[in-house]
């Protein structure tokens, strides 16, 4: 039962922190209060970073805990200098950077089974950043609403049943699941024209990246072992996937110069990144097996 209620209380938090992103990310962009949104963002990022952690204590020890609070303040900090250095690019592209960039961060401390993975966390929170930073700098400029704010909060829900479900299934090894999720849904964003609505159109997206996310991880946790069949190591699987599915998006803006300079930066990153990856995945995994 204390199982659950922690499960329960992890994915609320994790609810609160994406939605304060969103709505904090409305509200610099429609001109508000964004140091009022930006203060409850960080507080709800270092209560999320606090709590992933918190599961395993008494396993990663005081140092890893005190770590992954510090990461956290600090990415939300992070956040802030980015938005004051670039205003021109929006919030959205700074949260990106901050909540993915936690999450992936407290994953890691999290899979303390698994040392060697460090490169594959991290270079698939390079990729999450930019991907999901790209896409909310493309959103454009909007008014934030209460439509918006309820979109950003259903918009956490579903990302709270995929944090639930990690949580049950860190064990089994659903951390390396997830990633595919996480770019299935991004893959989609291309296909939603932004003109559809000022509001719902940057939302919608995110949207499909929550569902695919809580998919992944339900079928992992299910037992469900496709991935594993291509004969090499899954989590390698994973990572070729998932740059697979980025890929197509970066090299996008890269031909066509759409959005912010950070935009076009953040998308040469992907493409530089995910060719790495990919090749290191390639030789490593394929060429040995699980």
């Amino acid at each position: 039962m204390a199982s659950r209620t922690t499960g329960y209380a992890l994915a609320l938090l994790s609810s609160l922190s994406y939605s304060a992103w969103l709505i904090a990310s409305d509200e610099a962009l429609a001109g508000g209060n964004v140091l009022g949104s930006l203060v409850f963002a960080m507080l709800a990022a270092l209560a999320t970073s606090t709590a992933l952690s918190a599961r395993n204590l008494r396993s990663i020890g005081a140092r890893a805990f005190g770590a992954s609070v510090v990461g956290g303040f600090a990415f939300a900090a992070g956040n802030l200098l980015l938005y004051l250095l670039i205003p021109e690019a929006g919030l959205g592209v700074a949260s990106a950077f901050s909540s993915l960039n936690l999450l992936f961060f407290s994953l890691m401390l999290m899979d303390r089974s698994r040392p060697g993975n460090l490169p594959e966390y991290l270079g698939g929170s390079v990729l999450a950043t930019a991907g999901l930073g790209a896409m909310y700098a493309a959103g454009g400029a909007h008014r934030a609403g209460p439509l918006s704010i309820a979109m950003g909060i259903a918009i956490g829900l579903l990302y709270a049943l995929g944090t639930y479900v990690l949580y049950r299934t860190s064990s089994s090894g659903g951390v390396h699941a997830s990633t595919v999720g996480i770019f299935a849904g991004e893959v989609v964003f291309l296909l939603i024209p932004f003109s559809v609505h000022p509001v719902l159109a940057p939302s919608i997206p995110a949207a499909l990246a929550g569902v695919s996310l809580s998919v992944a991880l339900l079928l992992e946790a299910s037992g469900l072992r496709i991935l594993s069949a291509f004969g090499g190591g899954r989590e390698t699987i994973v990572n070729v996937l998932t740059n697979l599915e980025l890929l197509p998006i970066a090299l996008y803006y890269v031909a066509t110069r759409q959005g912010p300079y950070i935009v076009y930066a953040a998308s040469i990153s992907v493409v530089i990144v995910g060719l790495i990856l990919i090749s290191e995945g390639v030789s490593r995994g394929f060429s040995v097996g699980k």
